[in-house]
């Protein structure tokens, strides 16, 4: 092999590392993400999707699933003493609206639970992105990208992730949350 690409750069040193080869043979190009077609204002996204317009919005975007921390950040939310708005929005997959629900009657009177636990619709994507203040990944995965991390980026939203992952470290390097 005469040149290896990887998404990230934390991924390329780790692999260069692992090769005999003293050369840097591994490249790291970041996953293109499409534009998004329009650029849509925070309450206007918000309103479109009906959102909560009085409250600081925390997105968990993408599907439902274990690995991505879906209940992570359940559990997360429910420690947040100020008014707070979390939403889920992807299709179920390890995790249901009724996991949603039973998560919603765990929760202080400051944090609303809202379920969005459907397929998103691609013309609905980057609102979800454009209304909230922060997305959340609380992946249980230590190595990889996130789809929904490079769509935040696309509009500027805010990401909070775990610090020990190849997630955190773009987080961390880029100054994205």
């Amino acid at each position: 092999i005469d040149r290896l690409v990887v998404q990230a750069p934390t991924i390329r040193d780790r692999v260069q590392s692992s090769l005999d080869s003293q050369q840097n043979s591994v490249v790291s190009i970041p996953a293109p993400t499409e534009e998004p077609n329009t650029h849509i204002a925070t309450k206007q996204a918000r309103q479109q999707l009906d959102l909560p317009t009085n409250f600081s919005l925390l997105l968990f975007f993408g599907g439902l699933r274990y690995d991505k921390g879906t209940d992570i950040f359940a559990d997360a939310v429910q420690k947040i003493e100020c008014p707070v708005a979390a939403v889920f929005a992807g299709s179920e997959v390890h995790f249901e609206t009724n996991d949603i629900e039973r998560w919603k009657e765990n929760c202080p009177a400051n944090v609303r639970l809202i379920s969005r636990a459907q397929y998103i619709p691609e013309e609905d994507v980057y609102a979800y992105f454009s209304a909230a203040d922060a997305l959340v990944l609380p992946y249980r995965r230590r190595y990889g990208i996130s789809g929904p991390m490079r769509r935040a980026c696309m509009v500027g939203t805010p990401i909070i992730g775990s610090t020990d992952t190849d997630i955190g470290a773009l987080i961390e390097q880029n100054n994205l949350g």
